[in-house]
């Protein structure tokens, strides 16, 4: 995790969540999401999700990396810096359980008017395009070029951020929250603060998390 995302998980700490280390999270069997596990026409609306962005390669199924920050208590956290929000993530928003999720309205706003953060941030390197990625979507546009082909990376990012969202959602005993570092709480925007130090309130910090959490239910 970078400098904001550890600081986050500090915040979590010293508002009493118990953040999993490594081995903890591996034993909870909770350390990755996948579409194996969704309803069949979840699983289908987000293939057909990949196809829209471009998708090339032929997968029964999709499993994402890691989730940021597993909680003893069954939470699972992602904290979604500026890489995050793009033109790729808002069409994601767009599924058809796209409003269940409590982020949705911000992360459609964020997606539109931080694309050009994003492009600052995720322009170079691993960031816009990779092997992983253009195997999945195809050869990108140059570096900062959102173009015909756009950036492999960002799309891979957005949809595994899609079916991390359909997971929780539809995953009975899941409980998911969404956090960014364009939110405000306590009356500060969290990414300005984390970029200093673990300086969230607890209490607000420990509202924010109830109104941004999403638990899977069997329909």
């Amino acid at each position: 995790m970078g400098n904001q995302a550890n600081n986050f998980a500090q915040c979590l700490l010293r508002a009493g969540l118990e953040v999993l280390d490594r081995d903890q999270r591996k034993a909870t069997k909770r350390s990755k999401a996948t579409t194996s596990e969704l309803p069949r026409v979840v699983a289908d609306e987000l293939l057909e999700l990949y196809r829209r962005l471009g998708g090339r390669a032929c997968r029964p199924s999709f499993t994402t990396g890691d989730w940021d920050i597993a909680c003893g208590d069954g939470l699972l956290i992602e904290y979604d810096e500026e890489a995050h929000f793009n033109r790729y993530r808002l069409v994601t928003l767009d599924l058809s359980w796209g409003d269940q999720l409590p982020w949705s309205h911000n992360y459609r706003d964020w997606s539109l008017a931080q694309e050009p953060a994003c492009t600052k941030k995720a322009r170079f390197g691993g960031y816009w395009s990779n092997d992983s990625t253009e195997r999945m979507f195809g050869p990108s546009d140059p570096p900062g070029v959102l173009g015909t082909l756009g950036s492999s990376r960002w799309k891979q990012r957005a949809f595994y951020d899609a079916v991390k969202d359909a997971f929780a959602v539809f995953t009975p005993g899941i409980a998911l929250a969404r956090v960014s570092m364009y939110d405000e709480i306590g009356g500060a925007e969290a990414g300005i603060t984390l970029k200093r130090s673990p300086g969230l309130g607890n209490e607000a910090l420990r509202r924010h998390i109830l109104s941004r959490t999403v638990t899977g239910t069997a329909d």
